[in-house]
């Protein structure tokens, strides 16, 4: 779970030094186990882009910083897409066909953002088009913000992406073996492709932020996957409890990361 977090905060560093602000890795490292506990207790782990406010210090960082969250959380729900289409081909007999369709239509959605993003970052008539559009639209403050975080967008090179696509595939694997070893625990066995491809499509329904840290809707959810797959609804619904323990986990972690900064705070203040 730890090489997990750490992964992650590897990503997030990848793109903020990537968007040109300088930051010490121990820096970032605690303000992004602090997000790890905003995102815990709120909603959709929404909390998590209160990252953006610790970065605060630094001319114009809050908004750049705050793309950098956009597009961290985006490499998460994006990720998980392609595992889903494929596992939707391959165990087309478990969902329903609307059901299917839908996830489909989500795909092609995920997928006319980034592409629509590319070409407002990289097309200089697209963009100058779009800013117009805005400036008619929403107030003068508000537009200069969102241009600040399209700039931060723009100044991503593609290798920083690439990296961050790599390092995201890599994590979504880390998952899966965590997953994995979680099911074992419990005395069973599966494909793991499966459990991953399950896992993928319980993230994204855990990821609406109707409840708190998805208890209840992450626990349903796999309990339906792990019955239409032959297996008992208490695994299933075992199986999501331990999922959701890991989230307080790293609950924890933030916690500890944020005492210590203020350890720290503290001796720099007597100082």
């Amino acid at each position: 779970l730890l090489i997990f977090c750490l992964v992650k905060c590897l990503r997030w560093m990848v793109l903020v030094h990537g968007m040109g602000m300088k930051f010490s890795y121990g820096k970032l490292f605690s303000i992004y186990f602090k997000g790890i506990l905003l995102g815990v207790v709120t909603p959709g782990r929404l909390g998590e882009f209160g990252r953006a406010f610790f970065m605060k210090e630094k001319d114009n960082c809050v908004f750049k910083s705050f793309a950098s969250i956009l597009i961290d959380r985006f490499l998460d729900i994006g990720i998980l897409f392609p595992f889903i289409i494929i596992g939707l081909v391959i165990y087309s007999d478990i969902l329903d066909e609307n059901v299917s369709k839908l996830l489909i239509w989500c795909l092609l959605f995920v997928l006319f953002m980034t592409v629509m993003l590319f070409l407002i970052c990289k097309c200089a008539k697209i963009k100058r088009t779009v800013l117009l559009i805005l400036t008619k639209i929403i107030p003068s403050k508000i537009y200069d913000n969102i241009k600040l975080c399209l700039n931060g967008i723009i100044s991503l090179q593609p290798k920083v992406l690439f990296l961050a696509i790599v390092l995201s595939l890599i994590l979504q694997v880390l998952w899966g073996v965590i997953g994995y070893s979680l099911l074992a625990s419990l005395g069973e066995s599966t494909s793991f492709f499966w459990l991953l491809w399950c896992m993928c499509m319980v993230a994204i329904i855990s990821n609406l932020p109707v409840s708190f840290l998805g208890i209840g809707i992450r626990e349903s959810a796999f309990t339906f996957f792990f019955v239409a797959n032959n297996f008992s609804g208490s695994l299933g619904l075992s199986f999501g409890l331990l999922i959701s323990s890991l989230w307080f986990w790293m609950g924890i972690l933030g916690l500890m990361a944020w005492g210590a900064d203020s350890r720290v705070t503290r001796v720099k203040t007597l100082e």
